[in-house]
């Protein structure tokens, strides 16, 4: 009759009836919602385990809480119960929004300093009423979900800009490391006040998958292309990876600095022409470094400003297209 359930109990002996192969955060859940939102770790009879751990007959659990809430997309694997995925969905889309709010807000902010304007002072009802919202909320969702252009918002509210004040506000702007980099650079587990850092060896650019190392607890994330070579020396240390993405910001309105290596004839003017190809294609060289020399072929790093993975994917291909250049490659370590 109870084959397909389970019976646990709390540290104080309240009996939480679940179904067969439950795991923690179902009991979480089951306890209440605020109890699972803030899930950080599990004791099963006294001793800490997985959250993948699943619970059997009789078995006393204790919950771990943070003082904040912590559901991750991920743990959604880690429940059987609509219940307990119902909250997490519920609490993970809350979440998002609140972030989408914060991205957008920041860069109307980063905008509007650009142009010379300010937020501080001005009623954003003009900017509301064009774009079909009620709350300043939700025009900074939209802008920061990449539905509405802070350019455009720029427009609506200073529709008298001059063209200089227009360019200042809607130049690319290069990512660096820094706090500034939580306006191109998103994840469920960063601090509010962490930095991030972009590794030096892969150059992560938009479009590239990324992922993040925490260092000095969480202050600092590193950010890395998921196959840079420096991410192998840190297999087996779950806690301090992040599962990062680009925002939309980054994706139309910025310029990141990247490296191809290329191996090349060594034949008069090749140099030139590879640079050539370089700028037809967009790319702004920032730096040039002969890496060795051989009497036939000559291997050199250019250091280029692009727009994006796919830019530098197209620069790659149009060098590849030139006969005297024998190899293009993105150093990854």
């Amino acid at each position: 009759m109870f084959l397909d359930q389970v019976f646990v109990f709390t540290p104080k002996g309240r009996l939480i009836t679940l179904p067969r192969d439950a795991m923690p955060l179902d009991f979480a859940y089951a306890v209440h919602s605020d109890v699972g939102d803030t899930t950080v770790g599990v004791k099963v009879n006294g001793e800490l385990v997985s959250l993948r751990t699943p619970l059997a007959n009789g078995d006393v659990v204790e919950v771990v809480r943070g003082a904040k809430p912590m559901a991750h997309p991920e743990w959604q694997s880690m429940a059987v119960t609509g219940r307990a995925r119902s909250a997490m969905r519920r609490h993970i889309r809350q979440t998002e929004k609140e972030e989408m709010i914060r991205l957008g807000r920041a860069s109307l902010d980063q905008t509007l300093e650009r142009a010379g304007k300010s937020r501080a002072h001005i009623s954003l009802r003009p900017a509301l009423d064009r774009f079909g919202v009620t709350t300043d909320d939700d025009l900074f969702h939209l802008i920061g979900r990449g539905r509405v252009a802070p350019p455009d918002v720029l427009d609506v509210m200073f529709p008298g800009l001059k063209d200089t004040e227009r360019e200042a506000a809607t130049a690319r702007q290069r990512i660096e490391s820094g706090k500034s980099a939580r306006l191109y650079v998103r994840g469920g587990k960063l601090k509010a006040s962490a930095a991030l850092l972009f590794c030096p060896i892969c150059n992560p650019v938009p479009g590239d998958r990324i992922v993040g190392i925490a260092e000095g607890d969480g202050r600092e994330v590193v950010v890395h292309s998921i196959d840079c070579s420096e991410l192998a020396a840190h297999e087996g240390h779950d806690d301090v990876w992040r599962d990062l993405q680009w925002t939309a910001e980054a994706d139309r309105n910025t310029v990141s600095f990247a490296r191809l290596r290329a191996t090349i004839g060594n034949t008069p003017g090749v140099l030139g022409q590879a640079c050539t190809i370089i700028g037809e294609a967009g790319g702004n060289i920032v730096g040039v470094h002969m890496m060795r020399r051989h009497s036939e072929f000559f291997d050199v790093d250019f250091e280029i400003d692009v727009r994006d993975a796919r830019h530098l994917t197209n620069i790659a291909a149009a060098l590849r297209a030139c006969p005297p250049i024998e190899t293009v490659e993105r150093p990854r370590g």
